[in-house]
């Protein structure tokens, strides 16, 4: 039985992106079937390509994890016949993403009004960190950049301490999910009524829905959020809790999952803790009681025992457990890719699932430095010796 095609296996999609967000974003559309280019300056690509360390052999596992199913080819956009080979690029393309400062496709005559003059419907897509307009707009910025600006670091880390990043770059994440979705409802509306569209994500922009709640809170009390650790200032106890062994979180969200965390570890019931509000009154006397409970025994005994009440817990996972975890090898989150440098490794899988689930193939690797780059010029109708003249050239 032949497997159905991916939903954007007919969509080519140039990416003139670098970093993270970027990248991540057009990883989401290849791993939905759209044939990804990958654009980059000869000689050095990718500038996270030098990202490296002694045991990465070269290769540079920021760009391992989110270049996988893509094409490279080398361009040089500063000469003219670069960017006449992308525009040729581009009137075959359906989606372009960049992330660029703001005005450096337009200083390279690449901007949407250039696009759209050979590809009408094409859906062009800017990514940046403050975005194409406002007073910040042409700054440089990098996840913690955007991180700091947005709100985040200012409610993470431990009270009473100095702002803190989360340890994975979240705003990157976050902006190249935006970035992915905004692109496949522009592919949708064009699909109604044939337009391309003109996309402009901040990464700034997508830093601010996510502190939702922190705003609305301050908006309605005046108190400024602080950071409380891994506690919840809406809730309690909602944070991490020392074991015998490994620490574990425990999410209590309503008065039920109280009463059975009660039940388990043997505590009172007491009135003034019998509601969420008093729960929050009185959170550090709780999670003291709580902790002297359940540092008498392991991170797995209690885990096993909450979960078969029905209370929100985990164990904290480092990234040993986490790649050995059963629920996230069942949900193929950790596949296994064959690296041309590095031999067969770990990464990250797809993270959304089509219904019914199929075997996924392999990853492809993410590829080497214009790795396709003759491939992809031939299927433009360049001959080998113009191709060999471009590379003499410094073009390619």
């Amino acid at each position: 039985m032949t497997a159905d095609p991916k939903p954007l296996s007919d969509v080519t999609v140039l990416d003139l992106t670098q970093a993270w967000a970027g990248p991540y974003c057009t990883m989401m559309l290849a791993d939905a079937g759209a044939r990804v280019v990958k654009v980059e300056p000869p000689g050095t690509g990718d500038h996270v390509r030098k990202w490296t360390v002694a045991a990465s052999k070269g290769e540079s596992p920021h760009f391992i994890a989110v270049n996988r199913n893509k094409r490279s080819l080398t361009l040089n956009l500063k000469d003219p016949r670069g960017r006449a080979l992308l525009l040729r690029l581009a009137a075959r393309s359906d989606v372009l993403v960049e992330n660029f400062r703001p005005g450096v496709m337009r200083r390279f005559g690449l901007d949407y009004d250039a696009l759209r003059a050979v590809a009408p419907a094409i859906v062009y897509c800017s990514i940046s960190g403050f975005g194409q307009t406002g007073p910040y707009a042409e700054h440089a910025a990098y996840d913690l950049v955007i991180q700091a600006a947005g709100g985040a670091m200012s409610v993470t880390g431990e009270e009473g301490g100095r702002p803190l990043k989360p340890g994975i770059p979240q705003a990157d994440v976050m902006g190249g999910l935006a970035a992915a979705f905004t692109i496949m409802a522009a592919l949708h509306g064009r699909a109604r009524d044939g337009r391309g569209r003109r996309l402009d994500l901040a990464m700034l922009d997508m830093q601010v829905s996510a502190m939702g709640f922190h705003v609305v809170s301050y908006a309605l009390s005046g108190e400024v959020p602080r950071p409380m650790g891994a506690k919840h200032p809406l809730l309690a106890p909602y944070e991490a809790f020392r074991t015998a062994t490994d620490e574990i979180a425990i999410g209590i969200a309503n008065d039920d999952h109280w009463r059975r965390l009660c039940e388990t570890l043997g505590l009172e019931d007491e009135p003034r803790l019998s509601t969420n509000a008093g729960r929050v009154a009185h959170r550090e006397e709780l999670a003291r009681r709580i902790e002297e409970v359940v540092r008498m025994r392991p991170a797995e005994a209690w885990t096993a025992e909450l979960t078969a009440r029905g209370i929100p817990c985990a164990r904290i996972n480092d990234v040993p457990h986490l790649v050995d975890d059963p629920q996230i090898r069942h949900r193929r989150m950790i596949q296994t890719l064959e690296h041309p440098t590095l031999g067969r490794m770990l990464v990250p899988g797809v993270p959304w699932k089509l219904v019914p689930t199929e075997e996924e193939p392999a990853p492809t690797p993410p590829p080497s430095l214009g790795q396709h780059t003759d491939a992809i010029l031939a299927e433009l109708g360049c001959s080998d010796a113009e191709i060999a003249a471009l590379r003499g050239d410094g073009v390619v």
